[in-house]
């Protein structure tokens, strides 16, 4: 493996290749890359950005460097892809409104203030939106969720000269392959990491279409159209080759097989609701209804699996799940992949029902808020007199440290806090508001001792006893405050 090391210009400053001890290459869909590596030897200090080539493919991916710690006689390094992290401030947009375009040419327009270019892009219709005071990034989002697509981003890298050529964004219909592959619930090859309550799912769904125009509004109909359509009148047999029974009246669609292992106590299906604004055909709506109900019919699962023992699935790749306890089998897909970028049979996938929900912008403004504590990081903290330890300064506590280290922090009232790094942990050694607090202390002992004096000396004749007696005092209290 070759990182390639680049400055703040995107240049090529320098390469780590045998020095590299580890390195693995987190990617989600639509979702920005995440990049862990550890050096035998620091990389430069003008190094903003590594850049390696994709695992099995030709272009290249960009990382921007987050946080540098080091340990002992090693250094590692944690990094996002550079394209989220730019998109979201390189340039924004102020008014833009396409007009029945298809997605490569909202695309084109959204680009045309960044260095990026269109990659590959899917064929889609065309649909029509704003942009409006917006960043390129959250612009992408749009575009993605209007097309329901997935967005990857490559970099054309020349090895020979070292230069970046290009910076692609692409838009897929869906990455990956239909692999053929179909593999058991509960299957030893893939372990379980998440399953949903079967309470949160449903075994039958009332499906309800788009409003429509019955009149130009002088009826009395809200603007001229009806309620939602529905399936209602449409009857449905499993004789004659429908995939449920449904007779006429009934409103919803239910799967008996699911009702029997997951519905009430009673019998009773769980009911759900769901809306397809833009199907105006009872027909087509009810086709889509049952096609909606066999993924809420069961319950969501993740697995996760090592590639020895799976093959090497890619992300986004299509597999089957047989679950003999619904007599059901569906699809679904590799949404993570984690890749040992050293050795590529340690990777792992995972499987089945993401159950994160992360996008573009939500991804980004987490890496923001990272970009943003590195930054902090890296104002705030001092190599220490002995070389070794380093001395940190601020409110937040440090991300990293080793033994010994020492963090001021700021109380945001005037008053400092000084820990220190002690078998894991930060302990407190001392604090100036303790410090004040017991000047405050000598401060009103030296108050009261002035008052209690004067009290006196207003009341008596002081003898020559009581005056040196007094001053002796005064001086014991000045030098305890001291």
């Amino acid at each position: 493996m070759i990182l390639y090391q680049l400055n703040k210009r995107q240049d090529v400053i320098g390469i780590a290749s045998s020095d590299i001890l580890s390195a693995t290459f987190e990617e989600q869909i639509n979702t920005a890359g995440s990049l862990k590596f550890t050096v035998a030897k620091k990389l430069r200090d003008d190094c903003l950005y590594v850049l390696f080539q994709r695992p099995s493919a030709t272009t290249y991916m960009c990382f921007k460097i987050l946080t540098e710690t080091q340990e002992d006689d090693q250094v590692s390094y944690t990094a996002v892809e550079s394209a989220y992290d730019e998109l979201g401030s390189y340039s924004y947009i102020k008014d833009m409104r396409p007009q029945n375009r298809t997605a490569k040419e909202m695309l084109q327009q959204i680009l045309s203030a960044t260095r990026f270019s269109v990659g590959y892009v899917a064929d889609t219709g065309t649909q029509s939106t704003n942009f409006y005071y917006t960043t390129v990034l959250a612009s992408l989002q749009s575009v993605v969720n209007l097309f329901n697509l997935e967005i990857t981003f490559d970099v054309i890298f020349d090895p020979i000269d070292n230069q970046v050529k290009r910076r692609l964004v692409n838009l897929y219909q869906q990455q990956g392959a239909r692999t053929g592959r179909r593999f058991e619930y509960g299957d030893k090859l893939l372990s379980v990491t998440r399953e949903q309550s079967s309470d949160e799912l449903v075994t039958a769904l009332v499906g309800r279409g788009s409003s429509v125009q019955v009149s130009e509004g002088t009826d009395g109909s809200p603007d001229g159209y009806s309620r939602k359509i529905t399936f209602a009148d449409v009857v449905w047999k499993k004789s004659a080759g429908n995939p449920l029974d449904k007779p006429a009246g009934q409103e919803y669609l239910e799967d008996p097989s699911a009702t029997a292992v997951y519905g009430f106590s009673d019998g009773k299906p769980r009911i759900g609701f769901v809306e397809f604004d833009k199907i105006d055909d009872k027909n087509l709506l009810i086709k889509a209804t049952y096609d909606k109900l066999q993924e809420l019919k069961r319950p969501k699962v993740s697995f996760k699996a090592s590639v020895t023992d799976v093959g090497n699935l890619s992300l986004g790749d299509t597999v089957a799940i047989i679950r003999h306890d619904l007599k059901i089998e569906y699809l679904t897909r590799v949404y993570k992949v984690t890749h040992d970028l050293l050795n590529a049979q340690n990777n792992t996938i995972e499987l089945g029902d993401d159950f994160q929900a992360a996008s573009i912008t939500s991804t980004i403004s987490a890496v923001q808020d990272t970009v943003q504590s590195a930054k902090e990081y890296s104002q705030s903290a001092l190599q220490s007199a002995n070389g070794k330890n380093t001395n940190f300064y601020g409110s937040n506590q440090p991300l990293y440290a080793v033994e010994g280290d020492l963090w001021y922090k700021d109380l945001g009232n005037g008053e400092t806090e000084m820990y220190q790094y002690q078998n894991g942990n930060w302990e407190l050694i001392t604090s100036t508001a303790e410090l004040h607090n017991t000047q405050k202390e000598v401060d009103q002992a030296i108050k009261d001792f002035n008052a209690h004096f004067k009290e006196i000396d207003d009341k008596y004749v002081p003898n020559e006893t009581y005056q040196t007696e007094k001053q002796a005092f005064s001086t014991a209290v000045t030098k305890a405050s001291e």
